[in-house]
């Protein structure tokens, strides 16, 4: 469902530290979510060529989303599991 080149893309839960999203990542990322502050979003990150290409700032609507016990996703292998509370 998108419209640019990817290689990995990695979600990050809300309060998310910007020393733990780079962490993850392995690229600087200033953070323009400031998710480390907010419950209301999950943020998703899109690499391509070790370069941040794209984020997403996703609503949580009442919902947890998860990769399961996956490091980040793959355009083979992107599943994401949504599960309301």
């Amino acid at each position: 469902m998108t419209t640019f080149d990817w290689e990995k893309a990695f979600i990050f839960t809300p309060y998310s530290t910007q020393e733990g999203i780079e962490e993850q990542l392995g690229v600087n990322f200033n953070d323009p979510s400031d998710i480390d502050w907010r419950d209301d979003i999950y943020l998703l990150v899109y690499l391509n060529d070790d370069k941040v290409v794209q984020y997403i700032e996703v609503d949580r609507q009442g919902a947890d989303f998860t990769i399961g016990e996956k490091k980040h996703l793959t355009p083979s292998d992107d599943l994401i599991t949504i599960e309301r509370y």
